[in-house]
C-alpha cells in the first residue's frame, strides 16, 4: 500500500500563558488557528481499517499549572473529581492513551500528611463506587517533576462517555483492547507515592468507601534480596486447575539483532502450579514467558525497575489448535498463492493470547491452488486474519474468526473460515492550486469512503509537484481531500469525488484546501 498512518499530538496548556500545538509525522500540517481542540480531539476517535490493519490517529493532551478545568471538561467526569482535580497542589495534567483519549491524570505535589489527609477526603467524596488508594515505594514519573517540584501522588480519572465509545461497543469495541471490551468503566484512582517521606501513611485516616491496595516490597507475600522477584500460578483456561512443570523465564527483544535473548535463571511450576523466580537485570522493558507441552506458550509484558521489586503475575494456558478455510473471489472461485496472516490472537476468554515468536514474525499461510489455507499452532480462542494478494482486496479482513478446539478432542469437526477477495483499482493524481501560504510544509491527500459498510481509506504525502498515488482501492465511491475529513469540521468544498470499480485507474486533480477554508464555509 502506497500510503500510511500519520500520528498526530496536541500539547496545550489549557488557561496557562502559553499553548502550542504540535503536529508530529513525517513533516508538520498547518490547519490555522481557527481549528478548535474539540476537532483536534476526534483526531483520536479516528481510524480505519487498511487492508484488515488498524491506521488511527493518536492524541495526547498535556496541561501544566492548577488552573481550574473548564465546565465542559469538569463536567464529563463523575460528581466530584473536579473538587480534587482543582487543587492547589495539582502540578498538571495529561490526557491518554493515544487512540482514543479520555483517560486522565492528574499530578499533585504536597507539604504533608494533613494536607494529603484532605485531598483524600475530598477524593472519598467522588460520586463512584471502588474508589481506590493504591501505594507505592518510590517516587512517580514525573511530567512536570523537573520544572514544579516533587510530585507525590497523581489521580486517575475515565471519562464515562470515551470508555463507552472505545469499548463499549457490542461487536466493535474488542478492537483496540480486546481485554478492556465490555468491562465496566474504572472508577477513580489515587495512586501515592511514598519515597520522598513527605506523607506519614500511618498517620492517614482512611475512608471507609475506599480500598487500599498495598503495592509497597515490604507488604508482598515475598521478599526479594537482590532484584525482582516475580511470582504467581499457572493454570489451565479451560478446566482452572494448576498447570504443573511449566516453564517460566524472562526474555528481551534485541533490535539490532531482530532476535529474542532468553534471560536466567529460568522457573518451574510446583505441583499447584505456583513458581517463584528472581533475576536480577537492568532496568528496562522484558517479557515473562510460560511455556509447557500440550499448551499453546505464552508471553506478557514486564518492566523491570532495575533494583528490589516484588510483583505477583498469575497466567492461564489454553490447548493448541489449527484454523483453516478458503479464499474466494465475488463470484465464489477459489483464489490460490493468497497470504493468509495472523494479525491477532485472543484466548478463550477473548483477551489477548500473545505467542512466543509471534512478534515481528506473525503465523501465516499461502492458499493452494483449491484456495484452501491453514495455520497451526495457535492458542484456542479467536483471531483475526489478514490477507493480501497484488490487485485485491478482502471484504472480511475486520471478522472475528473462531479457532477450532473440537478436532482436538477428537470429534472430528472443523469449521472453515470463508474469506471473500474483490478486485481493486488506483488513483493518481495532482494537487493544484498551492499556494505561497504553506511555506516548506508537507502538502497530504486523505482518501475516505463514503459507502456504508466500506472500511478502506487513508492519507499520504505528497510528491514534490503535488503527484499521488493510491493503489489496491476497493470498488466504492471516495472523497479525496488535503483536509481530513472529521466530525465538527464541516465539508471541504474542494474535495474531489470518484467513484472505483476493480481493474479501474483514474487520474484526477485535487485543489487544496486549509483549515481556514473549512471554517470560512462554515
Amino acid at each position: 500500500m502506497s500510503c500510511f498512518a500519520r500520528s498526530y499530538w496536541w500539547q496545550a496548556g489549557a488557561g496557562t500563558p502559553e499553548t502550542r500545538s504540535v503536529l508530529e509525522g513525517d513533516g508538520t500540517v498547518d490547519y490555522g488557528k481557527s481549528m478548535t481542540r474539540r476537532t483536534l480531539r476526534t483526531l483520536a476517535l479516528c481510524g480505519a481499517f487498511f487492508l484488515g490493519s488498524w491506521q488511527s490517529m493518536a492524541m495526547i493532551s498535556v496541561n501544566a499549572g492548577s488552573t481550574p478545568l473548564r465546565p465542559h471538561l469538569a463536567e464529563s467526569f463523575p460528581l466530584g473529581v473536579d473538587k480534587v482535580a482543582n487543587l492547589d497542589s495539582r502540578l498538571g495534567y495529561w490526557e491518554g492513551p493515544p487512540f482514543g483519549g479520555g483517560l486522565y491524570t492528574f499530578e499533585y505535589s504536597c507539604r504533608g500528611t494533613k494536607e494529603f489527609q484532605r485531598a483524600l477526603e475530598l477524593f472519598a467524596a467522588v460520586r463512584s463506587r471502588n474508589l481506590e488508594v493504591v501505594l507505592h515505594d518510590g517516587t512517580p514519573n514525573s511530567t512536570f517533576l523537573k520544572e514544579q517540584g516533587d510530585a507525590v501522588w497523581t489521580m486517575t480519572v475515565w471519562q464515562p462517555g470515551h470508555w463507552h465509545r472505545l469499548y463499549s461497543h457490542p461487536t466493535k469495541g474488542y478492537r483496540l483492547r480486546a481485554d478492556l471490551h465490555g468491562q465496566p468503566v474504572p472508577a477513580p484512582r489515587l495512586d501515592l507515592y511514598l519515597g520522598l517521606g513527605a506523607i506519614d501513611w500511618e498517620g492517614v485516616e482512611v475512608p471507609k468507601n475506599i480500598s487500599v491496595v498495598d503495592k509497597r516490597i515490604r507488604s508482598a507475600k515475598y521478599q526479594p534480596t537482590k532484584g525482582a522477584l516475580l511470582f504467581g500460578e499457572v493454570t489451565d483456561m479451560t478446566t482452572g486447575r494448576p498447570v504443573a512443570g511449566a516453564r517460566v523465564w524472562i526474555r528481551q527483544y534485541d533490535r539490532d539483532a531482530k532476535e529474542y535473548a532468553d534471560k536466567e535463571p529460568q522457573a518451574e511450576t510446583g505441583e499447584m502450579g505456583e513458581y517463584r523466580l528472581e533475576v536480577v537485570l537492568p532496568k528496562g522493558y522484558y517479557e515473562i514467558c510460560y511455556s509447557k507441552d500440550g499448551y499453546a506458550d505464552r508471553t506478557e509484558a514486564c518492566s523491570l525497575s532495575g533494583g528490589l521489586q516484588v510483583e505477583e503475575r498469575l497466567a492461564q494456558l489454553v490447548g493448541e489448535a489449527s484454523i483453516s478455510g478458503v479464499v474466494v473471489d465475488t463470484a465464489g472461485n477459489p483464489v490460490p498463492d493468497v497470504w493468509v496472516e495472523v494479525r491477532s490472537l485472543l484466548g478463550m476468554d477473548g483477551r489477548p493470547y500473545r505467542r512466543l515468536g509471534y512478534n515481528p514474525i506473525k503465523p501465516f499461510a499461502v492458499t493452494d491452488s483449491a484456495g484452501r489455507f491453514e495455520i497451526k499452532s495457535l492458542p484456542l480462542g479467536y483471531t483475526h486474519l489478514y490477507s493480501r494478494k497484488p490487485d485485491l482486496h478482502s471484504k472480511s479482513n475486520s471478522e472475528l474468526h473462531k479457532i477450532p478446539s473440537y478436532r482436538e478432542r477428537g470429534m472430528g469437526m472443523e469449521t472453515d473460515v470463508r474469506i471473500v477477495v474483490e478486485g481493486t483499482g488506483t488513483v493518481r493524481g495532482n494537487v493544484v492550486g498551492v499556494g505561497e501560504n504553506t511555506g516548506r510544509r508537507q502538502v497530504s491527500v486523505h482518501m475516505s469512503a463514503l459507502d456504508s459498510g466500506n472500511r478502506w481509506g487513508g492519507s499520504m504525502h505528497c510528491r514534490e509537484g503535488g503527484g499521488f498515488a493510491f493503489k489496491n482501492v476497493p470498488p466504492g465511491r471516495y472523497r479525496l481531500s488535503t483536509m481530513p475529513m472529521l466530525p465538527g469540521m464541516g465539508d471541504d468544498p474542494n474535495a474531489k469525488i470518484v467513484e472505483m470499480g476493480a481493474g479501474v485507474s483514474l487520474n484526477v486533480e485535487v485543489k487544496y484546501s486549509t483549515g481556514r477554508d473549512l471554517v470560512d464555509k462554515e
